[in-house]
């Protein structure tokens, strides 16, 4: 496989996220039993490619659910203004939170859905990955999107009301600073997101011309998934 790595102690090529070496059981890396969610927020922020190693190498991928969940609600969210500005559509307050918690599920789903193609994709040239691997990669890489999405959502609903849900007149319209500040402040952890997905795959495949083709397909595809 292309990013094993050699035992120290025998030369025997083993996957890279193997905690013994397949030949002499000699430890290859420390052993990590439990995502730390804390940690892995904070450190992913400043720190990506080592924070994505650890969720890798992390026996037990807990939170996995939760994180997916939040990525749904801040994909949803993100959605509202992109269909409004491009289709003029809007969404009626009463249909709102069903329509929440539908998208919300199926954001969540196409992360998972991606992530099955990106593992066939790898796996057909010969990466050594894991699909709960991927998944978590692709889950965890939209922590910054997340925060930007809690911080910055009850500001815009505060400031904009129902405009923010209709854009009819446009937040731009009825605040223009505060909709450029905001809306600029979740294009810088979009970007941060993107970077998050670059580095962290340029660390499990240790090939970085891979994993801009993988940024490149799952992102397109999550940005055309925002307008449908």
């Amino acid at each position: 496989m292309k990013n094993n790595i050699n035992c120290p102690s025998c030369n025997k090529s083993n996957s890279f996220f193997n905690l013994n070496c397949s030949n002499c059981k000699t430890f290859l890396r420390n052993r990590i039993a439990n995502i730390d969610l804390w940690d892995s927020i904070s450190n992913i922020l400043y720190s990506p490619s080592e924070t994505i190693t650890n969720l890798v190498y992390a026996e037990k991928k807990n939170y996995v659910i939760l994180i997916l969940i939040l990525s749904g609600l801040a994909s949803f969210t993100n959605s509202v203004p992109i269909k409004n500005m491009l289709f003029n559509s809007t969404i009626e307050m009463e249909y709102y939170f069903g329509s929440l918690i539908l998208n919300t599920f199926l954001y969540s789903l196409f992360i998972i859905i991606t992530s099955f193609f990106i593992w066939i994709l790898l796996k057909s040239i010969r990466f050594s990955v894991r699909i709960y691997d991927v998944i978590v990669v692709n889950t965890f890489s939209f922590i910054p999107l997340i925060i930007s999405f809690i911080f910055t959502t009850p500001v815009k609903l505060a400031l904009f009301r129902e405009f923010f849900l209709t854009f009819n007149p446009t937040p731009f319209m009825v605040k223009p600073l505060a909709s450029y500040i905001l809306y600029g402040i979740d294009l810088i952890f979009l970007v941060w997101s993107i970077l998050v997905f670059f580095f962290g795959y340029s660390t499990i495949l240790k090939n970085k011309a891979v994993a801009s083709i993988v940024v490149a397909f799952f992102w397109l595809c999550y940005f055309i998934s925002l307008t449908l």
